[in-house]
């Protein structure tokens, strides 16, 4: 297992320099000083895998994303009771002044929170952060939120009088916490790319963990480019 250049690590992992600055900071990969430049260490197929994986779902966002799962199970029931009150409500599509939505409408509906409980279940079973699969839980609630409204008011059925528990199965407000939910996983996403613990000391350097400088390492082409590989 080879010691190598932060430069060269990145060129071995095929990730970018900082990113392989920011796996040293949050001691994903070993790393020390050598003549004034920081060298990392590389293993065979683990440490591949480790810099190329997802990050971990951190104290503070596993609350979010158990609430999103659990939400998104409630809101499952609640699509499927919306297309067999669909499918009770057909003979009435005969008359000219219904405008409801039909079971299609509902279904599709219904499909789309089925997938996305599905991708919020794989999040729940790996406990990884996943930013492609998160932004599309986020994108497909917005669209989830709009057809809602618009079917619930084309069905011009009178809402209730609001209680707690009426406020419990209110399916739009389920699918705005939802969105909270799943707006504070994307952030934790972003903020996952971030370098806890670097801190800069010059236009191309940082500050390694044990306090060494790799700042030399950038101008001697160990290391500091921030130029995607």
């Amino acid at each position: 297992m080879p010691w190598v250049s932060i430069r060269e690590a990145g060129e071995m992992l095929k990730v970018s320099v900082r990113t392989v600055q920011r796996l040293v900071a949050a001691h994903t990969l070993s790393s020390r000083m050598e003549l004034g430049r920081r060298v990392v260490l590389i293993g065979a197929d683990e440490d591949r895998a480790r810099a190329n994986a997802p990050p971990g779902l951190t104290p503070a966002l596993l609350p979010h994303v158990f609430d999103l799962l659990e939400g998104f199970t409630r809101l499952r029931f609640m699509a499927r009771r919306a297309v067999e009150e669909a499918h009770a409500a057909e003979p009435f599509r005969a008359f000219p002044c219904w405008e409801a939505p039909g079971v299609a409408h509902w279904q599709k509906l219904s499909d789309r929170i089925v997938t996305c409980h599905q991708l919020v279940s794989g999040l729940v079973a790996d406990l990884q952060l996943d930013q492609p699969v998160v932004h599309e839980v986020y994108r497909t609630l917005i669209l989830i939120q709009l057809l809602w409204a618009d079917y619930e008011a084309r069905s011009g059925e009178e809402e209730p009088p609001s209680t707690h528990q009426t406020q419990e199965r209110d399916p739009e407000k389920l699918i705005a916490q939802l969105l909270g939910q799943a707006r504070a996983l994307l952030t934790g996403c972003l903020h996952s790319q971030g370098t806890p613990g670097v801190q800069p000391v010059s236009g191309d350097g940082v500050i390694g963990i044990d306090g060494g400088s790799d700042a030399g390492a950038d101008r001697d082409g160990g290391s500091g480019d921030d130029t995607d590989h």
